[in-house]
C-alpha cells in the first residue's frame, strides 16, 4: 500500500482488551494499527450493499404513500357523505338549485 498524505487524526476510546486485539491483529498482518483500522473500515464499507438500503427506503415510502392516499380517499368520502346529507336537509325552494 502506497504511503498517502494525511492531515487529520482521530482519538478513539477502546477498552484494554480492544486495544490489545487491535495491536495483535495489526502485528499479525505486519501493518500499523493505523493501516489496520483504515483497511478494516474499507472492508466494512465493501460489505454494505446500498441497493438493499435504498430498496428498503423506497418500500417504506411506498407504504407511507399508500396509507396517505387511503386516508385522503377516506376523508373525501366522509366529506361527500356530509355534503349529501346537508343537501338533503336544505329546504327545497322552487326555482333554486341546491349548492354542490
Amino acid at each position: 500500500m502506497a504511503v498517502r498524505p494525511t492531515d487529520e487524526q482521530i482519538l478513539i476510546s477502546v477498552t484494554s482488551a480492544e486495544k490489545e486485539l487491535l495491536l495483535k491483529n495489526a502485528r499479525k498482518c505486519g501493518i500499523s494499527v493505523n493501516t489496520y483500522v483504515i483497511r478494516a473500515l474499507e472492508e466494512y464499507h465493501k460489505n454494505i450493499d446500498t441497493t438493499d438500503v435504498i430498496d428498503e427506503i423506497i418500500d417504506q415510502m411506498n407504504q407511507a404513500t399508500n396509507k396517505a392516499i387511503s386516508a385522503i380517499d377516506n376523508a373525501l368520502s366522509i366529506a361527500d357523505e356530509s355534503n349529501n346529507r346537508n343537501s338533503e336537509m336544505e329546504p327545497k325552494t322552487p326555482g333554486r338549485e341546491p349548492k354542490n
